[in-house]
């Protein structure tokens, strides 16, 4: 126990005792994937994610607490025991099992009884090769967070998929906790930051933080996508909109052979593209990949911007399976994405999105003088994202002569 405590300690050093500490600092340690060996990791994922405000340790502890109280308060109002709340309160036409008033605990208890069935039925499913998620307490803390958010956003309630965002990010904050009352270390920040007794609440606030970037993905307003008025435009469900914007105009942008080769196989991008990003990318790799990927995510910002470019590197990194390929190769490709070499590639995916996102309207700009240019030529096969992805300058990426990508005809900086 001491030498993993020291271990938590020189992490949490490695973070905070950093000469030049800042945001940017951190948020660069992510980037460049430190945070898994080097760096705590639950940590900066309170920083990215707005639990920690800022880096006045002074503040930190108030700011936390008050969260931690908040979810304890939220607990007590909406997983409760009707008989405690039977004896609480003597009008009997409330407070028994047959009544049907609004104001029934019975019936608010029963109507909870559904939504947590469904909840904990996804749950014993999660990540069913990590001994983590079979332990009953993990297992209950999961669904305890899951419903709470339910009870507080009942114009989405439960949707499948919720809990494997919610998963990793209790693993992690799992991984790093500590028992205050017996610790080696003697930092009351440190032991007040990963106290082990609330694991569970800063769970839920860090979920919370991701579902507010992730929550439009799970929405589907039923009643207008069944009867859409005749005279309006129809109704797309939010992320079916957002998968088709990525490919039929963000891929086609930049790689419209790639484009092309999924539209004449008809893959719809929701096929792919709804799993991809409700689930942020967490079945498509390993949990350590995962994690990596995820650092890079919330690093970028807590609106979760980055992974409609993370979605187009993805793409752009199997081009090869996709492009000239059968319908069955390509949808294999898609719904069961290939190995990667290293978790070095996954470091790689959040750097070419990132340079992609900050470049995107010169990308746009670029792109549309090319094709003016070379209007009359046929395309190439071995196109401007061939030439990223297979480097012949390390980590650098390379651009062939003829890619509109490059940012002028006098430089050879990429795009990305």
């Amino acid at each position: 126990m001491e030498e993993r405590e020291y271990e938590i300690k020189k992490k949490w050093d490695y973070i905070m005792e950093d000469p030049i500490l800042s945001i940017s600092s951190i948020k660069k340690k992510a980037f460049d994937g430190l945070l898994a060996d080097k760096g705590l990791r639950s940590l900066c994922w309170k920083i990215f994610l707005d639990y920690i405000p800022n880096l006045e340790t002074s503040s930190w502890q108030i700011e936390i607490d008050k969260e931690r109280q908040h979810y304890e308060d939220l607990k007590s109002k909406f997983i409760f025991d009707p008989n405690k709340a039977n004896k609480e309160e003597a009008n009997w036409i409330v407070n028994n099992p047959l009544s049907l008033e609004e104001e029934s605990p019975w019936r608010q208890y029963f109507e909870n009884n559904e939504l947590q069935k469904t909840i904990k039925q996804d749950v014993e499913r999660t990540f069913p090769d990590i001994e983590f998620f079979r332990s009953d307490n993990i297992q209950n803390i999961l669904c305890n967070i899951l419903f709470i958010y339910c009870k507080l956003n009942q114009d989405i309630s439960y949707r499948q998929g919720m809990h494997e965002i919610l998963a990793p990010i209790l693993l992690v904050v799992d991984n790093d906790k500590i028992d205050s009352s017996s610790t080696v270390i003697n930092d009351d920040l440190i032991k007040n930051i990963l106290d082990s007794r609330y694991v569970e609440h800063d769970s839920f606030f860090l979920f919370c933080q991701v579902m507010k970037g992730a929550k439009l993905w799970y929405e589907y307003n039923e009643s207008i996508s069944a009867a859409v008025d005749s005279t309006k435009e129809k109704f797309i469900v939010p992320i079916v909109a957002k998968c088709q914007r990525i490919q039929n105009e963000m891929l086609k942008t930049i790689d419209n052979d790639l484009y092309t080769a999924l539209k004449r196989n008809e893959i719809e991008p929701q096929l792919y593209g709804l799993r991809w990003l409700r689930l942020l990318f967490s079945r498509e790799f390993p949990i350590d990949e995962v994690l990596l990927l995820w650092d890079g995510i919330f690093a970028e910002g807590n609106n979760l911007e980055l992974v409609d470019w993370i979605v187009l590197v993805m793409l752009i990194n199997i081009r090869d399976k996709i492009i000239d390929q059968e319908y069955s190769v390509c949808l294999t490709s898609l719904m069961k994405y290939p190995k990667l070499k290293d978790d070095k590639e996954i470091v790689k995916f959040v750097e070419k999105a990132r340079r992609l996102k900050t470049n995107w309207v010169e990308v746009v700009s670029n792109n549309q003088e090319y094709h003016k240019e070379h209007s009359n030529t046929p395309s190439h096969k071995k196109s401007k994202i061939q030439s990223m992805l297979k480097s012949t300058t390390g980590d650098m990426l390379s651009w062939t002569a003829y890619d509109p990508l490059k940012l002028s005809k006098n430089t050879n900086k990429s795009i990305i």
